[in-house]
């Protein structure tokens, strides 16, 4: 009996750790395609269209926006989750801000942060922030991670939910065929919960750790 509740445990708590990274890898591609989708209803009365080889373009561009903008973000979300749910910390690598100059304001009013001249320190600090960002090694691993997430992690995680979807859908059909597929797809959701979201400590550890850091599990 204890096996039995040991291993429904370890099923419940695998599903939530696979569709908390499926939620993790799919922010960027969910968010690139909410303007496309608004669009395609005309909510922005706009002529986007899914059979439109342009409208693909922007859509496009979007996700190249968003992957650059949120990589950071994506990064840091799974570091943390590794952390919290496998144990493994991962760092980030990212340059220190103590490496950059203080802005200096000049006779004129504007102020001096060692690349440009900005109307307020706000500005320049700012303007520090995104050029040794996108000057860090360590953002560009975050911008690869992003991409690798939505191909190799996401399809991975997915089995578990898309299955117990797909089987709650089916029960719904009062079919004996659909009745057993929903049962197999049960079975299926229940043998890769605790197992699919693992595949993400290795991945990250090969794609997301600097090059000059250990990783170290704990």
């Amino acid at each position: 009996m204890r096996a039995v509740l040991a291993w429904l445990a370890s099923v419940g708590v695998g599903f939530v750790k696979s569709l908390g990274f499926l939620v993790a890898a799919l922010i960027v591609p969910a968010v690139s395609s909410v303007l496309p989708v608004l669009a395609a209803v005309r909510v922005f009365g706009t002529p986007w269209s899914w059979t439109n080889a342009w409208s693909w373009g922007g859509l496009l561009i979007l996700a190249v926006v968003f992957v650059l903008a949120g990589a950071h973000l994506i990064g840091t979300l799974f570091r943390v989750l590794l952390l919290r749910w496998a144990h493994v910390t991962i760092p980030s690598g990212y340059r220190r801000a103590e490496t950059d100059p203080a802005p200096v304001l000049l006779s004129t009013g504007y102020w001096w942060n060692g690349h440009s001249y900005e109307r307020s320190r706000r500005d320049a600090e700012s303007d520090q922030r995104w050029r040794r960002q996108v000057g860090d090694p360590a953002y560009w691993k975050d911008v690869r991670w992003v991409v690798l997430a939505v191909i190799a992690v996401a399809p991975v995680c997915a089995i578990a939910p898309v299955a117990l979807t797909g089987a709650i859908i089916l029960f719904a059909q009062p079919t004996t065929v659909a009745m057993v597929v929903a049962v197999l797809l049960v079975v299926v959701s229940a043998v890769c919960a605790p197992y699919a979201w693992r595949v993400v400590a290795p991945l990250a550890q090969r794609w997301l750790r600097p090059a000059d850091t250990a990783t170290t599990t704990t």
